[in-house]
């Protein structure tokens, strides 16, 4: 299966959540399978009626039709490929079954994500290691940080706190008044303030290992540490709005510059195993871990 086609049946998912679970329930069932597409036919019968009634949920309505159609076309991919699927979304649960094992592994943003974001990083990590787990999960976790409940909401809080108060909040919770959504303290006690460096003006945001935020007096909010520190990104919320995001990994970083110097003393070459690397680290890396994260960055 191409990529392009992955790419396509991750759109039709998005259409709807709903369909999403419909079709978990049905894909090894070809009864249910056609009771859907029949529920499908009853439903576009009524739709219909209901739009020449002109009724005040027709924008409604819209939504619902192009569910139904996300459903049947779903449906009818099921009926060949009911295998690959089914591994789709065994990978799914093999990722919620070790953040129910590992909860240490879960932030509370999590609470926000969709089906789809569980199903699109599902499509694009086979999860046949332990490292390409972590790096799931780390993806899982970038995406919940960025949904707008969080993001966007805690940005749009810090400027009003800003504005109403001449000044940026000196603890996360202040800004409790001003979201929309309102957040919990779970989510609002992972990050913490940034104190303004004297003399300082807003700028760009400096960093020193990846995650500590010095010299600008711009940048008010950050969280507080990474969950994995080989495989997660930090943000960095600014005054005036908008947040920053960085790189946590000092073995990826470490890699990195091992890559390059590999490619500079072999005139251009790119190294092609990770044992090829070793004489090349800054800093010395375990074998295993080497090699777990290469086959994670490099697959």
């Amino acid at each position: 299966m191409t990529t392009l086609t992955k790419t396509l049946i991750a759109t039709s998912f998005a259409l709807t959540v709903g369909a999403f679970f419909q079709i978990q329930r049905i894909h090894n069932n070809e009864k249910q399978l056609h009771d859907l597409r029949r529920k499908a036919e009853e439903n576009e019968t009524n739709n219909r009626r209901l739009r020449t009634e002109k009724t005040p949920i027709l924008s409604t309505l819209a939504t619902t039709q192009k569910a139904i159609e996300a459903a049947q076309q779903l449906g009818k991919y099921t009926t060949g490929n009911e295998s690959e699927l089914s591994e789709w979304l065994g990978r799914v649960e093999k990722l919620k079954q070790t953040l129910h094992t590992a909860p240490e592994k879960r932030i509370p943003e999590m609470e926000f994500l969709t089906s789809n974001d569980w199903l699109f990083v599902a499509l694009n990590n086979n999860l046949d290691t332990n490292a390409k787990i972590r790096d799931a999960l780390s993806e899982l976790r970038a995406i919940a940080k960025r949904k707008p409940q969080i993001a966007t909401n805690i940005s749009t809080a810090l400027q009003n706190y800003s504005k109403a108060n001449h000044r940026p909040p000196s603890d996360p919770t202040l800004l409790r008044p001003y979201l929309n959504p309102p957040l919990s303290d779970e989510i609002l006690q992972r990050y913490e303030t940034i104190p303004e460096v004297p003399g300082k003006t807003d700028g760009d945001v400096a960093t020193v290992d990846g995650m500590r935020v010095v010299g600008s007096g711009g940048s008010v909010l950050k969280e507080k540490a990474p969950v994995d520190e080989d495989y997660d990104t930090w943000i960095v919320y600014l005054e005036k709005g908008g947040s920053v995001t960085g790189w946590v990994s000092q073995i990826g970083k470490i890699v990195s510059q091992a890559v390059r110097s590999f490619s500079k003393a072999n005139n251009g070459q790119a190294a092609s195993t990770p044992e090829q690397l070793l004489p090349y680290l800054s800093t010395p890396v375990d074998p295993v871990r080497l090699k777990e994260y290469w086959g994670v960055s490099h697959h």
